[in-house]
Parts: structure tokens; sequence; C-alpha cells
């Protein structure tokens, strides 16, 4: 036997060692470093990054890449036929989590009561599953005892989103969409003022999101005959009023601010890609938080989509600065290795849909989309502790 580490052993350790050396030059700097770890319907998510006292999560020297032994694409989402969780999904989402778990304790010396292991709300949007206590204390073993599960509400998610995702300042003037791939997040807060006390309001019906709606238009086509991406196009151009637009239309009444607020953000892994994909080197810059999203971006990538067949794919030979250049390149390919096609269609037509309903176009609003979505839980967590 050799006595010296495989190459790919080699591998693993140095990308440890990097982040955890990351995590060093950042804690020297003052700010305090969280770790969460999201049970979704597709899959298992780690990230640890510094939070400023502020509240304001430091992009720069977020650590969402770890080397991971365990399955970490587990498919909770995929039920049994009784509506449970699978026994081997339950079990493969305890080995991720200790996993990851370890990492973040041992490896990047994160505290654990700066560490928060939550359920995104897509697991539970249609309901609780029979056995969620069994996935409860799969979690308690992942971590000693030292972590329990949150269970997130689409309204607690809100919260959270908004807390972390949008500017302070913004709170009382914005509306917040985040497009996860199982179900959609839309609301808006309202701060205490006079005798009005804090509220968040959201929208309750149940909204697919990337994935659940790339799915019910397959089974549409499906049950009329059809097939091809033509097909596909216009079936989800179709059904989007249905999908969206009718569902928040339902809640505008009880909750005008949905209508009458002039700024919205965006957040989650499709709004995330399409704007990659059509801003790749704005959507990367490390001193941009937001990003502006005019509508218009929106419908020509759905609209070369539908014409071509083809993912438009952005070209940077003309960009000089080659570290902005190699960023937008990584970017729009991790963008094309996660999302199919189709699940951009999909993702196009729901935030058209939102953009019609919402009436972006007609009342003028400015559209932004947040970077600091995917960690705005954690950052949320924080900031309400305060």
């Amino acid at each position: 036997m050799s006595r010296f580490p495989s190459r790919c052993r080699l591998g693993v350790l140095l990308v440890v060692t990097l982040a955890w050396l990351a995590v060093q030059v950042a804690r020297a700097a003052g700010p305090v470093y969280y770790g969460g770890i999201e049970i979704g319907a597709k899959g298992i998510k780690v990230v640890a990054l510094p939070i400023g006292k502020d509240g304001s999560p430091d992009l720069a020297h977020k650590i969402d890449r770890l080397p991971h032994k365990a399955v970490n694409n587990v498919t909770l989402g995929d039920l049994a036929p009784d509506g449970s969780y699978r026994t081997e999904a339950i079990s493969e989402a305890r080995s991720a989590v200790a996993d990851f778990y370890n990492q973040l304790t041992r490896d990047l010396k994160v505290p654990p009561e700066h560490i928060f292991v939550v359920a995104g709300s897509g697991l539970t949007a249609k309901g609780e599953p029979p056995n969620f206590d069994a996935l409860r204390k799969a979690v308690v073993e992942a971590t000693g005892g030292a972590s329990k599960l949150v269970k997130i509400d689409q309204a607690t998610e809100v919260d959270l989103l908004i807390r972390g995702a949008i500017p302070r300042q913004d709170w009382g003037n914005a509306v917040l969409i985040d497009i996860g791939s199982g179900n959609v997040k839309c609301g808006y807060h309202h701060p205490k003022r006079g005798l009005h006390v804090e509220t968040n309001y959201a929208v309750s019906d149940v909204i697919e999101g990337t994935v659940a709606y790339t799915k019910t238009i397959q089974v549409e086509m499906a049950r009329s005959g059809r097939r091809g991406f033509a097909d596909f196009c216009e079936a989800a151009e179709r059904l989007r009023s249905k999908a969206v637009v009718e569902k928040v239309a339902n809640q505008i009444a009880r909750k005008p601010g949905l209508e009458n607020r002039t700024r919205i953000y965006l957040s989650g892994g499709a709004p995330w890609a399409i704007v990659t994909l059509t801003n790749p080197v704005g959507s990367t810059r490390p001193d941009a938080l937001i990003v502006a999203v005019p509508l218009d971006d929106i419908r020509k990538f759905r609209d070369e989509l539908r014409r071509t067949g083809r993912v438009p794919v952005p070209d940077l030979s003309s960009v000089t600065d080659k570290n902005a250049r190699n960023a937008a390149e990584e970017a729009v390919r991790d963008a094309l290795d996660n999302f199919t096609k189709e699940n951009l269609l999909a993702g196009a037509e729901i935030l058209l849909g939102f953009a019609d309903v919402l009436k972006w176009q007609e009342l003028n609003k400015d559209v932004y989309f947040t970077r600091s979505g995917v960690v705005a839980w954690i950052v949320g967590f924080v900031e309400k502790a305060k």
C-alpha cells in the first residue's frame, strides 16, 4: 500500500485546508462565522459565511462547496406511495447532514450554536409527511444532539428571506419573490409604525417552483398527447395563468402591498440562472449584492429559448478583465450544469406571470436579483436573534 495519500484525497484535503484558511482570514477581520444546512426536496445544501455586527453577509468569504463523502442530492421530495419519506432517503439525509455538520464544526471551526439545520418549506408545502419526526430524529443523531431540525413554513421562510435578502431601507417598500425548485415564496414586510405592529404578508396559496412546474407541464403534455420542446413552450405559457397569475391575483385584495409596492427583489435558482445568462459580468461582481433585472431581459431570454430550442449562452470574448471573465464563465457553466432548458423556460414563465399580475411594467417597478438569497435564511435567523 502506498505511504502517500491518493491524488483524490490530496484534492479533498486541499479544499478543506483552503476553506479553513479563508475562515481564519475572515475571522481576523472581525465578522463572526455562521453555518447552515438546508434540507430541501431535491437535495441538501451547506453554506458558511461571516455576518457582520450590522447583520450584513460577507459574500466574498462565503463557502458553499465542501467535499462530501455522503450522498447530498437526497430526493426527500420523491415520496413513498403512502406520502411518507422513503426510509433510504432519511438514511441518506442523516449521513449528508452528519458529513456537513462535522466539516462545519471540526474543519471550519464554526461554533455549534451558530449552525442552523432547516427543512425548507418545499418539503412540507403540500402537507407534512406522516414520518416527519423520523427526519427530525435523524438530524439530532447526525449532529450528536447539538442541533434540532427547524421546520420552515412559507410564512416563516418569507420573513427570513426578507430580513436576509432585502436591504433594510427597502423593507417597507419591497416585495420578495423567491423561486425554488419545489415552490415559490412571495410576500412583503410591514414594519412597525405608530399603532401598527410589525407584520409579514405572504402569498398563502402553493405556487409551484421551477422543477414542480416543469413536471406539471410535462404531465399536461402527456395527457394531451403532445411532445417536443415547442409544445412544452406553448403549454408553459398557457398554464402560467392558472399556475401563477390567478393565485396571486386572488390575494391582492387582502394584501394590496403585493401590487402597490414599487420594488421587487428576486431570489432562487431560476432567477439566478436567468440573470447569470443574461448579465454574467454584472451578476458576478464581488461588490454587488443586488443586480438590476430589466423585464425585457427576461422576455428576450424566453423568446430566444423558444425560437432556437437552445439555452442562450452569452459571448464573453470581449470582456478584457481576466478575473471578471473567469467569474462570469464559471457562473455560466454552473447555470448550464444545473438547469435544463425546460427548467429555464418554466422559470422564465413563472417570472413573467408575476410580472403580469403585479404590473411590473405598467407601474414602472424596479426589479432586482438579490445575491444574498442563497444565505438569506441564515442572515434572517441571526437578525431576528438580535
